[in-house]
């Protein structure tokens, strides 16, 4: 069972699964509440992109939301995340660049005060995940 009284936020790289676990998570618990991306997200892309944004909102939103949410933080190969780039005719990173956003979240995930849990998508199927994910919160 997954707790009623958290928010799910999830969090991750474009095509690492996240929709699609959240979209199954909604599917078996109607009144979990979710969240596609939120703060975390924003500082990624902020340094990734080099863009000139002020982080005290998101710095405010992490301290707001530490006790009543947690992010799940999909993540996958780098290979598993062409495949579905190329499935879905999705513009791909190269595999630098990907690193590079990995690294940005793993560095941001250290520093956060929300409590998080990682799934790796790469060679599970979503019902797989949901399973991990109840284990894992």
């Amino acid at each position: 069972m997954l707790p009623k009284d958290k928010i799910l936020i999830f969090e991750g790289i474009d095509r690492t699964g996240k929709t699609a676990l959240r979209n199954a998570i909604l599917k078996l618990y109607p009144g979990q509440m979710t969240i596609d991306r939120l703060f975390l997200s924003n500082y990624v892309y902020r340094d990734f992109y080099n863009r000139n944004e002020d982080l005290l909102i998101y710095n405010k939103l992490d301290n707001i939301l530490k006790d009543v949410s947690i992010i799940v933080y999909t993540m996958c190969g780098y290979d598993t995340y062409i495949t579905r780039c190329t499935e879905n005719k999705h513009v791909m990173l190269s595999q630098d660049d990907y690193q590079k956003q990995r690294n940005l979240f793993n560095m941001y995930l250290s520093s956060i005060e929300t409590p998080f849990v990682t799934i790796d998508t790469s060679d599970i199927t979503v019902e797989e995940e949901v399973k991990e994910l109840k284990t894992l919160v």
